[in-house]
């Protein structure tokens, strides 16, 4: 408590999260088990697959291409989507996010760069084939009207669940996608974007390490949910 270097706040989260985690944990969570169990696991989930008729294991991303490289967006996969900025990357993971939305699959959003209001704006730019600033802006002419309104009812239909809360740190977003997930069973979480989600408790740690520990904790949740 004394440590002038670590921020109490983030202390504190880190700590309760622990905390949580103990609790939440089963006796034989985790450690190693044998190739006849693992084995009847991939063979169960492959029949599954076949009598159901999947041609993919996982969420669509909807462009074919990418999809045949990855299968899809894969369950317990971490997925950093990189550019320069500028590039367009918020909008091409909120395209991802919607293709999988329009398909009835929960998607959880973590907007730490822009607020609801403007998340929505660019969703309901991407349906509606208006210009953003003109959405952004909320200046939609009395001709494009009709194009706004089919928009807002898709999007309004849309299982997408937004937090905007900015400067959370990765401890605070596993334990609110956590409850996220077990509410609305989420199948895809977006965090936008990584270089602002805080990793560590010391004030003395580089950007680096602070960007890698959060990558490392981000992928620790998604092997968790």
């Amino acid at each position: 408590a004394q440590d002038q270097l670590d921020d109490p706040h983030a202390i504190i989260t880190s700590h309760t999260d622990r905390l949580q985690a103990l609790l939440d944990r089963p006796s034989d969570r985790g450690g190693f088990r044998s190739m006849s169990e693992l084995m009847e696991f991939y063979h169960a989930e492959l029949l599954r697959i076949q009598a159901q008729g999947i041609t993919q294991a996982g969420l669509s991303t909807g462009l074919k291409d990418l999809d045949e490289l990855l299968g899809g967006w894969q369950k317990s996969d971490l997925v950093i989507l990189a550019g320069r900025p500028g590039m367009g990357k918020t909008a091409a993971a909120l395209t991802f996010a919607l293709h999988a939305a329009k398909e009835q699959h929960p998607i959880g959003f973590f907007s730490l760069e822009m607020a609801n209001d403007q998340v929505v704006a660019r969703l309901v730019s991407m349906v509606s084939k208006l210009r953003l600033d003109q959405v952004n802006q909320k200046q939609i002419k009395e001709a494009d009207m009709g194009a706004y309104q089919s928009a807002r009812e898709l999007v309004a239909s849309l299982p997408i669940y937004i937090d905007d809360t900015p400067g959370l740190h990765y401890h605070d977003l596993a334990a609110r996608a956590k409850r996220l997930t077990q509410r609305h069973k989420i199948e895809l979480l977006v965090v936008d974007y990584l270089q602002l989600v805080h990793g560590s408790t010391s004030r003395q740690d580089s950007r680096e390490q602070e960007v890698s520990r959060a990558t490392q904790g981000l992928k620790g949740m998604d092997k968790v949910l």
